[in-house]
């Protein structure tokens, strides 16, 4: 039987802690980075439909944690930033504001 390491339990909690990535978000991820779907799928060495179907979801992603997590390292690798409710950004960018509806 296996032990969970301090540094693998830190690191879970920092994903479960983290708000869900939408396709939303790699969708305009990929718009500043200039990016096709085939290039994130290169950069993230995540399969190309894999890359497809997550793209185009709408609303929070579903999936294996290591297949968003390589999606959100390479966008993350190449200055994308992720930002929460509140966030200020470090360079220039884009955010959808929250409405309250």
């Amino acid at each position: 039987m296996g032990y969970l390491s301090i540094d693998n339990l830190s690191l879970k909690q920092d994903y479960l802690l983290r708000p869900r990535m939408t396709g939303e978000q790699i969708r305009a991820a990929r718009s500043l980075l200039g990016w096709t779907a085939n290039d994130l799928a290169a950069e993230s060495g995540i399969s190309y439909p894999t890359v497809q179907r997550l793209d185009s979801t709408q609303g929070k992603l579903s999936g294996r944690h290591g297949t968003i997590e390589a999606i959100r390292g390479a966008l993350v690798a190449n200055g994308i930033q992720f930002l929460e409710s509140g966030d200020t950004a470090n360079g220039l960018g884009v955010a959808l504001k929250q409405t309250d509806t």
